[in-house]
């Protein structure tokens, strides 16, 4: 089993990232391979509505940066 927490506070250090890593150490002591995402770490736009990525155009990714 795997499970993936993902952290969307701006905050790494905060009251929810260090609840998902007690959680997470208590499941990884039981053989389940765990990871942690911080959204922080990732530059995250909203959409520009430009339907690029409908096209299937690589101008996707310098455009609306999703990559």
């Amino acid at each position: 089993m795997k499970i993936l927490a993902i952290n969307g506070s701006p905050r790494k250090n905060g009251h929810t990232a260090e609840l998902l890593e007690t959680i997470l150490a208590s499941a990884g002591k039981q053989g389940v391979q765990t990871s942690l995402i911080h959204l922080a770490d990732y530059h995250i736009e909203h959409c520009r509505g430009c339907y690029t990525c409908i096209k299937g155009s690589a101008l996707c990714r310098t455009i609306c940066h999703n990559y």
